[in-house]
């Protein structure tokens, strides 16, 4: 956990507010993948999706280590 501290109860939403977010950017980049032609630019959205997925597990970690529950 950050420096031994509990997060408080605005953290938590925040936390979960971006865990949200992220999975939205996610479900986008799902959808625009498959229809891009240009590789190039289908290889700089699945980047992106990687990197949100990346942001979601480790929000989550931290919410989970906070004790609380991330969203779905």
């Amino acid at each position: 956990m950050l420096g031994g501290s509990e997060l408080t109860q605005k953290e938590k939403l925040y936390i979960q507010d971006q865990i949200k977010h992220e999975s939205l950017c996610m479900a986008k980049c799902d959808q625009y993948i498959p229809q891009c032609q240009d590789n190039s630019v289908r290889n700089v959205i699945q980047q992106v999706r990687d990197s949100s997925k990346k942001h979601v597990d480790s929000l989550s970690k931290l919410l989970q280590e906070a004790g609380f529950t991330p969203p779905s």
